[in-house]
């Protein structure tokens, strides 16, 4: 709790501390949403339509191969 002053009770330092973290903490989520938008990559995606070509993108860039197999007739 905290000490009484005049008719105004003061808030104990523990009391503060715990305010200011919560405070802390939200403001931390508020700035982390907000920034998500902004490390968010493209929305459009490049398609590669040669083999060799994806090959050597997947290995310069270090991410896997995606293989769509079609049979149009």
């Amino acid at each position: 709790m905290g000490h009484v002053v005049g008719l105004r009770r003061v808030p104990s330092l523990r009391h503060v501390v715990q305010v200011r973290h919560v405070l802390f903490v939200l403001a931390a989520c508020f700035v982390l949403s907000s920034s998500i938008p902004l490390l968010a990559q493209s929305d459009e995606i490049s398609w590669f339509t040669n083999y060799d070509e994806a090959i050597r993108e997947a290995k310069r860039t270090g991410k896997p191969i995606f293989l769509e197999f079609r049979c149009e007739s």
